[in-house]
């Protein structure tokens, strides 16, 4: 869905998602996310033991990892307001 609630005043937003549906299209960027095959993750099984699992295939194009991707686009920003603060 487009951005709502404080979002809405936002001059910039950010979207990610797998697919370009209508819901990402209010968003100023949209990053693509991986689908669950190209995630490395864990889950808790049925004794209650954690089960690891890695990626069945590789990310197609630029996907990554919603962590990956803000570290991406923040990353320059950060590095902005510390080259700031020095002046």
């Amino acid at each position: 869905r487009p951005p709502y609630g404080l979002a809405k005043l936002a001059k910039k937003s950010i979207g990610m998602g797998l697919f370009l549906k209508e819901e990402l299209l209010g968003y100023t960027f949209i990053l693509p996310g991986p689908s669950t095959y190209e995630k490395a993750g864990s889950f808790v099984n049925h004794q209650g033991k954690r089960q690891n699992f890695q990626a069945s295939i590789p990310p197609v194009g630029m996907s990554r990892p919603l962590k990956m991707a803000l570290s991406a686009v923040l990353e320059p920003a950060k590095n902005k307001e510390v080259a700031r603060a020095h002046i």
